[in-house]
């Protein structure tokens, strides 16, 4: 099992110790797999375009999340984990996300989910757009 503790260390769990309600966990920690370092830098560009599309469509959950994930532009790994987290994405995805290693996999993860919602969210101003037009007919 791998985990981020919101964008400060991503960790491995490597054994339990103990049962009942405070069990030890024993973790080593997990290094990013860097990659081509222009990839990650365009798709970690297209990640935060694709949080302001969201933020115009009204669906970024909170306002400061945006300046705290610009805040992680120069840290592409930590930009994806946080924006996993922060976006609210559904759980399989979040547990999707922390367990790639390789940060252009984060990033293009993070970025494909991204753009669903920002088009769910501008189908739904259309249909809405269109059934204010109906009712003011």
């Amino acid at each position: 099992v791998q985990l981020t503790l919101d964008a400060l260390a991503r960790v491995r769990v490597i054994g339990v110790d103990g049962a009942g309600p405070f069990p030890m966990v024993e973790v080593v920690s997990v290094r990013d797999e860097l990659d081509d370092d222009f990839v990650t830098r365009e798709l970690a560009a297209r990640l935060l375009a694709g949080v302001d599309d969201l933020r115009d469509a009204g669906v970024v959950p909170d306002a400061a999340v945006i300046p705290l994930l610009r805040a992680l532009a120069d840290d592409p790994g930590a930009l994806a984990d946080s924006a996993a987290v922060h976006l609210g994405l559904r759980a399989e995805d979040r547990d999707e996300i922390v367990q790639r290693a390789a940060v252009a996999e984060r990033l293009r993860y993070v970025v494909s989910r991204i753009e669903k919602e920002v088009s769910r969210a501008r189908v739904a101003a259309e249909m809405a757009e269109e059934a204010r037009g109906r009712v003011e007919q």
